[in-house]
């Protein structure tokens, strides 16, 4: 079993044994998945790693000296009561890494998808150099009109961004364009947005067509200004909790999430369990609650069993 979450419904753990339920007189291993999101932390959970409480309050999950920092569970979409495009910061997954570069990790990996903000990653810069709060989109917006090249903390561990779909930082596709109105930006403020983030980049010196750089309104380009490594998050939980291995040992995999659609083929959790269990010649089935019927024909061609929920 080897979901998702099921958004607004369960988590990927809840959604894992409610399907483990409904199969009677097999052996059951449970993997749920997560993609770079909410739940992250408490799917890596499940496998061992640990909960660290950190001085502002913030929890985190550390696994030998490896820390995994879950923007969403800090300063997301699940951590806010209403949309504020123009004030959504990044500034307390700053504070946040300031706090766990305490610890001396050898590694930090930073879960960017289910972000509330815009910023371009501004709140997360400042937040991590010990500084006022200062970021939001309107901050962002002010700050690339001055011009002023921001000076980049030091970082102490290596830094592994796991970007929930790959978008770049700029254009139809990126941060402002493609996830702007769901966090509360109307057309023209995705333009200055857009517009924002591209000036943005000039002044990090960074490419903003470069796939992840758009992760969390664009706070993957700041994440690749500081050196980060920039990968598909549902892969590198994949890798963390030996999905490959576990698929090929089995004679059924069983994945799922709320609603399947263009963004899963665009590298969700769901897409990669489907990935792996077709490469390992593993039958494969997929549960969802609602499908684009598309993208579930493309499935289905390449031999994936497609199971929509009856609400």
């Amino acid at each position: 079993m080897a979901p998702g979450a099921f958004k607004g419904t369960m988590t990927a753990v809840e959604a894992a044994q409610r399907l483990g339920r409904e199969v009677a007189g097999a052996d059951i291993s449970y993997l749920p998945m997560a993609d770079g999101g909410d739940d992250t932390c408490a799917v890596l959970v499940t496998h061992g790693w640990r909960e660290v409480e950190l001085p502002s309050g913030a929890v985190i999950v550390m696994r030998d000296d490896v820390a995994l920092v879950e923007l969403a569970r800090i300063c997301g979409m699940v951590t806010r009561s209403a949309p504020d495009p123009w004030g959504a910061s990044t500034w307390a997954l700053g504070v946040a890494l300031k706090q766990v570069a305490a610890l001396k990790p050898r590694e930090v990996m930073l879960a960017l998808g289910g972000s509330a903000s815009t910023d371009g990653g501004l709140g997360l810069l400042l937040g991590m150099r010990g500084d006022a709060y200062g970021g939001g989109l309107s901050g962002l917006v002010d700050w690339v009109a001055k011009g002023v090249t921001p000076d980049l903390p030091p970082v102490t561990f290596a830094l592994t961004a796991m970007a929930d779909v790959l978008r770049p930082l700029c254009g139809p596709m990126g941060a402002a364009f493609a996830f702007g109105p769901q966090k509360g930006l109307d057309r023209d403020g995705c333009a200055v947005a857009d517009d924002a983030l591209l000036q943005w980049a000039r002044l990090l010196d960074m490419d903003p067509t470069v796939p992840g750089t758009g992760a969390a309104g664009g706070t993957g380009a700041v994440a690749s200004a500081l050196g980060a490594r920039l990968v598909s998050g549902a892969q590198a939980v994949a890798d963390l909790i030996g999905l490959d291995a576990a698929v090929r040992s089995t004679d059924l995999v069983i994945t799922g999430e709320g609603r399947l659609d263009a963004t899963t083929l665009a590298g969700k959790s769901p897409m990669i369990v489907i990935e792996s269990a077709l490469s390992a010649g593993v039958p494969v089935r997929c549960v969802v609650g609602q499908a684009d019927p598309d993208v579930a024909a493309a499935l289905c061609n390449r031999g994936v069993e497609i199971v929509i929920l009856d609400t």
